[in-house]
């Protein structure tokens, strides 16, 4: 009976397990002073505006690019967008959740900068990309979409409540099923002595 006991409590082991990660975002504003940026924006967010993600490394001259980029267009294209800024370099979570992003988007590069607004992304930033992102967030924002891809990732990846209910009812079917099995095969085993 024990060893049964002990199979048990090993399959329970195994069963998946939701992360629970400590993954840190920052506003353009913190974003900025972050990296050393002066600016004097006056830096709104409401819910519906669209949501550029930016993964970058501190101190990474294109990361601090694209930064003073989005400072810069702020006062003209302030309304249609916010900034959820993942900091990878110095949060294992962050980097985490750019990793799992690259692999949701099934993409082989993994690298910083790493913007991503809607189901649209960018690797790396130059310059000559700034109408496409101009582009990507007022379409994004003019189409009502709520396609987000970093959401998707996050349910897919870190909080997601069906393999929650998986675990649970798993452990809720495995449990009687155990139960019984021990039962029949004790029975069987009873029987036998009793004939012999």
């Amino acid at each position: 009976m024990k060893k049964y006991l002990v199979i048990l409590f090993s399959l329970f082991c195994f069963l998946p397990v939701v992360m629970n990660a400590e993954v840190k975002s920052m506003n353009l504003v913190e974003a900025l002073k972050d990296e050393g940026i002066e600016s004097d924006i006056d830096y709104e967010e409401n819910d519906n505006q669209t949501t550029i993600y930016f993964f970058r490394t501190k101190g990474e001259s294109k990361s601090v690019d694209f930064l003073k980029y989005l400072d810069s267009i702020y006062a003209r294209y302030g309304k249609f967008f916010k900034v959820r800024s993942f900091e990878v370099s110095g949060n294992e979570d962050n980097m985490l959740l750019m990793k799992n992003t690259f692999d949701y988007l099934r993409t082989d590069v993994n690298t910083t900068p790493f913007i991503v607004i809607g189901s649209t992304y960018f690797i790396t930033y130059k310059e000559d990309i700034n109408e496409n992102i101009e582009k990507a967030f007022i379409e994004y924002y003019q189409s009502g979409s709520t396609v987000d891809t970093i959401d998707e990732v996050l349910t897919r990846y870190y909080r997601n409540d069906t393999l929650i209910m998986t675990v649970f009812l798993s452990m809720i079917i495995l449990i009687p099923v155990f139960i019984i099995v021990m039962v029949i095969k004790n029975k069987i085993e009873n029987k036998k002595n009793t004939e012999n």
